[in-house]
């Protein structure tokens, strides 16, 4: 009953994260939303790890050296990118995307109840933060946020993975870190690239200036 709680905490956790990388205004904010992020795929795969699961443990050690350190590092190059864009170009509110939010979350939460679920509470919370994710790709224009819905979107998949379908094997879950890690130095390098080349951070604009 415990694990099951706590399961739900970490959950919840990453889900909370997941709405704030798509509202929040500044790199800054995205960074440390994506670090609080991190605690809770950490978490839940501690609680995994204490079900007979020991080999997990390593991979809660990869998350917490790979998306607690190096990932924020990495795209700490937006600092300077980004460090004058401040606000949440979208296409829609703010008021709208979270009331989206709110409507596909309690999707996944439906989606969690299919028979054959160990978890059905938590699976449903990881399923509406999976769907946050991809509303987040398509609802913002910055080149700092859309980096880091690509790299919320890795760290929801990877859990929802193994909340979904068990404990994925060991090489599975590090290659998921590695993947991870590999999407931060490209996105980093893309992001500056761009801001060099056509001194935008607005994806409407590369269009437009591409086009």
């Amino acid at each position: 009953m415990t694990e099951q709680l706590l399961g739900r905490m970490f959950a919840s956790l990453i889900w909370i994260m997941t709405i704030s990388l798509l509202l929040v205004k500044a790199h800054r904010s995205a960074q440390a939303s994506y670090r609080l992020q991190a605690v809770g795929e950490a978490g839940l795969l501690a609680v995994l790890a204490l079900n007979n699961e020991p080999w997990l443990w390593l991979d809660v050690g990869l998350v917490l050296a790979i998306k607690e350190i190096v990932i924020p590092r990495i795209l700490s190059s937006h600092g300077e990118v980004a460090s004058k864009d401040y606000g949440a170009k979208s296409a829609v509110g703010m008021a709208f995307l979270l009331m989206v939010a709110a409507i596909v979350t309690a999707a996944g939460l439906a989606l969690g109840e299919v028979p054959g679920l160990d978890r059905p509470l938590m699976s449903g919370i990881l399923i509406g933060a999976w769907f946050i994710s991809f509303i987040h790709l398509s609802a913002r224009y910055e080149t700092w946020s859309l980096s880091w819905a690509l790299l919320s979107l890795d760290t929801v998949s990877g859990v929802l993975a193994v909340s979904v379908a068990g404990p994925l094997p060991e090489f599975a879950g590090v290659g998921m870190e590695l993947a991870a890690l590999a999407i931060a130095v490209l996105l980093a390098w893309l992001s500056r690239k761009i801001f060099t080349l056509l001194h935008t951070t607005d994806v409407r604009d590369v269009e437009e200036l591409t086009g």
